[in-house]
């Protein structure tokens, strides 16, 4: 990662709150953090999980059509680049606490799957206890 971009991210949060902000790094732009759940979800670009952060990136001239659905969602953005800023019903907060509430789940889901993976090779009895466990749970 680029550390200029996400530094210039940071800078340009603290202005525009519940705002995407699109910094421009070559070719690419890269969302971050909250804004990059938002992005990840509405058009399905590959979530990046660094240390301390998390990214999208995508190619700029898909940059009109991230933008129509910002647009579409009510969602805020701004534009380094062409110093563009969309202000709408601002949705952006609404799609954000959704999202943050879809995506910690997804990290259980994913952890519980790679701890049965390894329960599978350790104890291959307690793969069959679960099973059942889980099909009782569906069964209520």
């Amino acid at each position: 990662m680029n550390n200029k971009c996400y530094l210039a991210y940071n800078k340009l949060r603290i202005k525009y709150v519940n705002t995407i902000i699109f910094i421009y790094d070559g070719d690419f732009i890269r969302v971050y953090d909250d804004d990059a759940l938002i992005i990840n979800s509405i058009m399905g670009y590959e979530l990046c999980i660094h240390d301390s952060y998390l990214s999208v990136g995508f190619p700029e001239k898909s940059y009109s059509k991230v933008v129509n659905e910002l647009i579409q969602y009510g969602i805020s953005y701004y534009s380094y680049k062409y110093n563009e800023l969309f202000k709408n019903n601002n949705c952006y907060s609404k799609y954000l606490d959704i999202i943050k509430v879809k995506y910690e789940l997804n990290k259980k889901v994913d952890n519980m799957a790679i701890k049965i993976k390894k329960l599978y090779y350790i104890d291959n009895d307690n793969i069959s206890l679960i099973d059942n466990y889980l099909d009782q749970l569906f069964i209520k």
